[in-house]
């Protein structure tokens, strides 16, 4: 059985690179083995391994509810985001030097953390949704402070039409001065 590592190492990141540029997004299948996902999964009510609770109903955003890790992260989370962010940052870099941004990302993780922190933002982002028959989540877009990272990350721990039926992953982007378009 391969590990997140060999995994991680296994991934075209040249043609991911190349489906977000051209699409607005990269799909990895089987990035995470049954196991992992199952072990994903199973971390939803160790209330420990979390900072915050959050019923989508309440406010509006949705019907399900999530949850954000607290640090430290669970060592699966901790891995999977090390080693994905080195893959990622030159594709954001060159995003910015595309659009003409004079911004850079630096290579690693904990550098970009350093930087979250010294603009007094704190408080991990990585987070666990958890959704119901009939649940969704309302458009929105996640940023938590000035300094932020450009591409997110979304691992589906379910297998559709195994797991659960229904549903769709929706991906939108927002255009000036016209309607948001959806990508996926």
């Amino acid at each position: 059985m391969k590990t997140t590592l060999q995994r991680l190492a296994a991934i075209d990141w040249q043609k991911t690179a190349q489906d977000l540029s051209e699409k607005g997004y990269a799909t990895i299948p089987k990035f995470l083995s049954k196991k992992h996902c199952n072990q994903y999964i199973g971390l939803y009510d160790e209330t420990h391994l979390f900072r915050k609770a959050v019923v989508m109903e309440r406010y509006r955003f949705g019907r399900g509810a999530y949850k954000y890790f607290c640090y430290p992260l669970p060592e699966i989370v901790q891995t999977i985001r090390e080693n994905i962010y080195p893959k990622l940052a030159p594709i954001a870099n060159k995003w910015m030097k595309d659009l003409g941004i004079a911004h850079h990302f630096p290579s690693t993780l904990s550098t970009l953390l350093k930087q979250y922190h010294q603009n007094n933002q704190l408080l991990p982002t990585p987070l666990l949704l958890k959704y119901g028959k009939g649940g969704f989540n309302t458009l929105h877009q996640d940023l938590y402070g000035t300094v932020y990272f450009p591409l997110q990350s979304v691992l589906f721990l379910n297998e559709p039409e195994v797991d659960f039926t229904g549903g769709e992953f929706v991906l939108t982007q927002q255009v000036p001065r016209t309607q948001s378009k959806r990508l996926f």
